[in-house]
């Protein structure tokens, strides 16, 4: 197959350098599709709130079941939406793992598996 000892070598430089060429590639794409799924990981979780949901009085509040932050307030949904709709336009908040709610119109969806086999894909 090979005539001679530099064909060989050159045969066997070129197949050194083709692998760690793709192996290079290989390596840099896992490095950067796991810097993007970080990105998107960050990011969806900015935007997806567990709504943990207290009633002091007449007012509601809510908070976010991750970190506790105050979300909005309001004396019915009406007035919290209000305030999702000014400061929280693309967030998504799901409640009580049972409701969503989304901007930009902010309307209950039942989550519920009775609910979503009735939606048709």
């Amino acid at each position: 197959m090979f005539e001679d000892l530099g064909t060989f070598l050159l045969w066997f430089a070129c197949t050194w350098l083709l692998v760690n060429i793709v192996e290079g590639y290989i390596e840099g794409y896992s490095s950067q599709r796991k810097l993007i799924e970080q990105e998107v990981h960050k990011v969806l979780n900015e935007m997806i709130h567990q709504v943990k949901i207290e009633r002091h009085g007449d007012m509601i509040y809510w908070f976010d079941k991750d970190d506790d932050q105050f979300i909005a307030q309001g004396k019915n949904t009406e007035e919290i939406v209000a305030v999702l709709k000014d400061r929280f336009k693309d967030h998504i908040f799901v409640l009580d793992d049972k409701y969503l709610m989304a901007g930009p119109e902010f309307e209950m969806v039942d989550m519920s598996v009775a609910n979503l086999q009735k939606i048709k894909i």
